[in-house]
């Protein structure tokens, strides 16, 4: 049953990452001037909750060929908030770029879900980037036992220009 919600996780991180607002920018400075001109979407209170810190960046072998990275933004009282904003993804070897992505996100591409196994299993609203698979990377890098730890970095900035960051390691296994 664990490994069926398992499956079933992860299945809808992948949906949401497609369905969602990520996509590549070829203008950064148009996406940012985008986020600045459109208003904040009303919630239960009229505002949007703001964004203190990224409670987790979590990046998770996806077969034998790919990654899955996943977010959840928090308040001041630790408490997970789902909010729209622009992000900034990269993946790092050794001070190189092997994948950038720039996008608009709303807080509606946010999935709540839960997270975890067993005992470790918890409510959670996340966002999910589509799966990303080793021949989207500039190079794949390697050591001389065939794995290269490579850093994962999220950078959200809330509308109202608020700015948190993320980062992750993850080990290529070729």
């Amino acid at each position: 049953m664990k490994e069926r919600q398992f499956h079933i996780l992860m299945l809808l991180m992948v949906v949401s990452g497609l369905l969602g607002g990520c996509r590549e920018s070829e203008r950064p400075e148009a996406t940012l001037s985008q986020k600045s001109a459109e208003g904040a979407p009303a919630t239960g209170m009229g505002v949007e909750p703001r964004v203190d810190y990224m409670k987790e960046l979590v990046v998770l072998p996806e077969g034998t060929d790919g990654m899955q990275v996943y977010f959840i933004l928090a308040d001041q009282y630790g408490q997970q908030v789902k909010a729209s904003g622009h992000v900034v993804f990269k993946i790092i070897h050794e001070g190189s770029v092997l994948y950038y992505k720039e996008c608009h996100i709303s807080q509606h591409d946010f999935v709540d879900t839960e997270v975890g196994l067993g005992d470790f299993e918890r409510p959670a609203s996340l966002y999910a980037f589509p799966r990303i698979s080793y021949d989207q990377l500039a190079y794949i890098p390697k050591d001389m036992f065939g794995i290269a730890q490579i850093e994962v970095r999220v950078i959200f900035t809330e509308r109202n220009g608020k700015t948190v960051k993320g980062s992750g390691t993850h080990f290529l296994q070729q």
